[in-house]
């Protein structure tokens, strides 16, 4: 966000390298600080894990996937589509491949899949840091720095809460049922979760396009030009539908094939993790309308602060509601509560970027993509549990997705010709 605001090549050099060493100094003192402390810790966060070595390299890990997300977002702010498809595919294609070597073929288990992430993440970040190439730490700006933390600080908490938002489930679970169940959550979680990587992807993708749109139509407001200015505000809100749309489609095709999917690839045991499959895909996509309404959010620097109130309340909310609905309903507690906190977090959300950065929305689109999404998600969990058969179920399956997939598509205009309108109309405006 802060990047539009600096002006010319030089301005922006330094800028971009102050964030940098002052991430390379932060980073090592928490990943040094988390490893002296980490034995203590998890002692009563991750019961009968050790700390080494799976969360000294977790940590590690965490630490150089900074500097690699770092270049996914300069190529973000700068909008260049390809470098960041390119960078993002050979990530992603290195470390599955990765994996699959430690873990398949040396048969390492759970150190090799962490292993073989924090090695990739280790490479892709020195290849980051050499393309970025910052400025010497002594040309550091002080007032650039400043204006970053004072932007970047309250989101901390924010991001703490995020990240532990995503692990109570399987904390929880660990906690109450045990190592075995937390393992079925497990993969039931990962499956579900694939939906997120679109979520991240799309929503890095739009950020940059809708400061641009807003900023705009501040100008064209400025000059007293309201009509211009409410048509580019009605384009973004329309194009904010599009995220959840899409998303939604794609964890409805996710969970269509989820279950055949963890009985081929699994052993007996974990065959009855597609139940959470559901309620979790419906957690990301309810990720990915909070994701929407936060841009507005974070356009307004004055709003930012909130937006840590909301995570931890939220976060809050999740534990308290899981170690409850876990109790009660097993699994599927903390499926439901992944999807009602994030549920909470997505309204809490829209009503603040509504006081910082105004969009009409049409509700009647936005209800009816809610609507079909959820009514998918139930349908295809219902069709699961009570048809026997791999080839009848899945047939319905699919019926099923692509009666929906079409529905949600209308609604949110991502028809052809809708899409390509949008586009050309947006690259006129900017």
């Amino acid at each position: 966000r802060l990047r539009f605001d600096q002006e010319g090549f030089s301005e922006l050099k330094v800028f971009e390298s102050t964030v940098i060493w002052y991430l390379i100094a932060s980073t090592t003192l928490g990943v040094v600080l988390v490893s002296y402390f980490g034995g203590a810790i998890s002692q009563w966060i991750t019961k009968g894990i050790p700390f080494f070595p799976l969360g000294f390299l977790t940590i590690v890990g965490a630490g150089l996937s900074v500097f690699a997300n770092l270049y996914e977002r300069k190529l973000q702010a700068e909008q260049r589509p390809v470098a960041f498809s390119i960078y993002s595919g050979i990530r992603t294609l290195s470390t599955l491949l990765t994996i699959i070597l430690f873990v398949v073929t040396f048969q390492w288990g759970v150190f090799g899949k962490i292993s073989a992430e924090v090695l990739c993440t280790g490479i892709l970040a020195s290849v980051a840091f050499l393309i970025i190439r910052p400025s010497s730490p002594w040309e550091s700006s002080t007032a650039r720095l400043k204006e970053a933390l004072d932007f970047g600080l309250p989101l901390v908490p924010h991001s703490l809460a995020i990240t532990t938002n995503e692990m109570v489930g399987i904390l929880v679970i660990n906690s109450e049922l045990g190592l075995e169940n937390a393992g079925i959550y497990g993969v039931g979680l990962t499956i579900g979760a694939v939906s997120s990587v679109l979520t991240v992807g799309l929503n890095q993708a739009f950020s940059p396009i809708f400061v641009k749109a807003v900023r705009e139509s501040e100008k064209a407001e400025s000059r007293g030009d309201s009509q211009l200015a409410s048509e580019i505000r009605s384009q973004v809100a329309r194009s904010n539908l599009l995220m959840p749309a899409l998303v939604g489609c794609f964890a409805l095709a996710i969970t269509t094939i989820s279950k055949e999917t963890i009985y081929f690839l699994t052993p007996e045991e974990f065959h009855l993790s597609w139940k959470v499959v559901a309620p979790i895909s419906g957690a990301v996509i309810a990720i990915s309308f909070y994701n929407s309404f936060n841009q507005s959010v974070f356009y307004n620097p004055k709003r930012i602060r909130w937006v840590a109130f909301v995570s931890i309340f939220t976060a809050a909310v999740n534990l308290g509601l899981c170690v409850f609905l876990v109790r009660e309903f097993g699994l599927m507690g903390a499926a439901f509560s992944g999807l009602i906190s994030n549920t909470i977090m997505a309204l809490l959300i829209f009503c603040l970027g509504k006081s910082a950065t105004d969009l009409t929305y049409r509700w009647t689109n936005w209800l009816g993509v809610i609507g079909l999404i959820s009514m998918g998600l139930t349908i295809i969990w219902f069709l699961d549990a009570s048809i026997e058969g791999v080839i009848p179920c899945l047939l319905a399956k699919v019926m099923t997705l692509t009666c929906f997939v079409y529905g949600v598509f209308n609604l949110a205009g991502v028809a052809p010709r809708h899409a390509f309108r949008f586009a050309s109309n947006l690259s006129e405006r900017i």
